[in-house]
């Protein structure tokens, strides 16, 4: 294989490179505009928390819930945003793993 040869590859997985970074930020915008909402087992407190995982809000139907009540809903919502992230990694890498985009 010619030097020129390896150069035209290395320049392909570059421009595919470009191709991931940009569907990956894309990604990320979509996922920061969604919501997902978790709520207790015993239904007292609610949790949303956006697709990047941050909390939005956190609303209870009693005065004084219990800490374990609001854990479980953040958790949840939270374990959700997850599989969302997962899904669209997934679907922007054809499948490929891709650890620490978030």
């Amino acid at each position: 294989m010619s030097m020129f040869g390896s150069f035209g590859e290395l320049a392909g997985m570059m421009k595919n490179f470009q191709e991931l970074k940009k569907k990956i930020e894309v990604m990320k915008q979509e996922l920061s505009q969604m919501e997902f909402t978790g709520t207790s087992q015993d239904g007292t407190v609610t949790a949303v928390v956006s697709g990047d995982c941050f909390v939005r809000a956190i609303t209870s139907t009693t005065s004084s819930p219990s800490p374990q009540a609001t854990a479980e809903a953040v958790n949840q919502g939270i374990a959700q945003a997850k599989n969302a992230i997962s899904q669209k990694i997934s679907e922007a890498t054809g499948g490929l793993p891709m650890p620490g985009l978030f």
